[in-house]
């Protein structure tokens, strides 16, 4: 994903906001619906999301309630000011 894209500006403005710290943007290492959007439907796409990317749909994957909370803060906060 371009760095410069709208979508992407708004969910690091979002996250650091909420967060108080900006995401770390990288290649996704697993397969999520995000390809599908991006390849076939020619729209921005970035996969955000709480956890830990070692454990990330994994038999293992463990997130805090905390940072569920926190993210879910971030959500709200990336819809409300990209759909505008």
């Amino acid at each position: 994903q371009n760095p410069d894209d709208p979508l992407v500006q708004c969910v690091a403005s979002c996250a650091e906001r909420v967060i108080g710290r900006k995401p770390e943007f990288m290649a996704c290492p697993c397969w999520t619906d995000g390809g599908l959007l991006s390849h076939y439907g020619h729209m921005p796409v970035v996969v955000y999301g709480p956890g830990e990317m070692e454990y990330a749909h994994s038999k293992e994957e463990i997130v805090a309630i905390s940072a569920l909370e926190e993210y879910f803060k971030a959500y709200v906060e990336i819809m409300g000011e990209f759909c505008r």
